[in-house]
């Protein structure tokens, strides 16, 4: 029996036909998906005999990296249909959330129990685990990247047995699994350390020069809580969205470096229409409705 056949049978669904498994490309359709299928578990104990029974797999989160680092030859493991429950511990001000969970899915939970993560991506669609995993970024140079957040961690190593890490009690061993690119076990749970509960504002910002850009740039990006600023690298002037947490900055003025604030809402890209993004024009909201650029399940797919 091959491997793929062993896996399918202990792991949960298995998906070959490419009509089926949407997963044949990336988000980006940069990269074309080697793997000759992908199981979808639903469960620690199927995905722990998945791991035993198969020769290579690999866990494939929201499919957001532009490179094949989750790629491989063997079984992609999907974790969409695994159990995504948010614990929130208010003592600790720890959340424990499934692997497979993305960040839409969890921040209205936090936000809910009065709580918030110290940083977020563009995309709220990405998973947890991968975001974490890669070590993606958000905005702002004083703040530290996803992976910052995370205090503990659950895997499935490849033997199919379950490892616990966590930052107090294993030190070293523990950082550096935290941004383990998916080469040392299947993340099934993460602890994320979380913050009060805040608002925030957007402003964006058009006319940014590109000299300035050079010349200031630690400045302009420790210039709010999230500062992300897009260019072609033409030497045209740039684009800076300008996220404040309220109300420690709320004191935007009517312009940035030399740029000017915009009246209507704009997409990142030139042209596109702005519908699905975050709301604009220094309207106060929730911070995961600020934080990202886009809304959940603006860009997915």
């Amino acid at each position: 029996m091959d491997a793929g056949k062993r896996a399918a049978d202990g792991g949960g669904e298995r998906m070959t036909n490419a009509a089926d498994f949407k997963t044949r490309r990336n988000w980006a359709g940069n990269v074309r998906y080697r793997a000759a299928g992908a199981c979808r578990p639903t469960s620690v104990s199927q995905l722990r005999k998945l791991a035993r029974g198969a020769e290579k797999i690999k866990a494939l989160g929201a499919r957001h990296s532009f490179n094949r680092i989750a790629d491989t030859d063997g079984i992609l493991v999907l974790l969409d249909a695994m159990p995504k429950t948010t614990r929130v511990d208010s003592a600790r001000q720890a959340a424990t959330v499934g692997g497979g969970a993305t960040y839409a899915e969890i921040c209205p939970q936090l936000r809910r129990a009065g709580f918030a993560l110290h940083n977020l991506a563009s995309l709220p669609d990405i998973t947890v685990a991968g975001a974490c995993a890669t070590g993606t970024h958000g905005g702002g140079g004083g703040n530290r990247n996803l992976a910052a957040a995370v205090s503990g961690l659950e895997m499935v190593s490849a033997d199919g047995e379950i490892l616990r890490l966590s930052r107090e009690r294993d030190g070293e061993e523990f950082d550096g699994a935290v941004v383990g690119l998916g080469g040392l076990g299947i993340v099934v749970g993460a602890v994320l350390d979380l913050i009060p509960a805040f608002h925030a504002r957007q402003d964006v910002y058009e006319g940014l020069e590109m000299q300035t850009l050079l010349e200031c740039a630690g400045e302009i990006l420790s210039a709010a809580r999230s500062v992300s600023v897009f260019t072609d690298w033409s030497g045209r002037p740039c684009r800076a969205w300008v996220k404040r947490k309220l109300p420690e900055e709320d004191d935007a003025t009517g312009d940035f470096f030399g740029a000017s604030a915009q009246k209507a809402p704009l997409h990142p890209i030139s042209g596109r229409p702005a519908d699905g993004c975050t709301g604009q024009m220094g309207a106060p909201g929730p911070w995961d409705e600020r934080l990202p650029h886009f809304r959940p399940g603006h860009m997915s797919d």
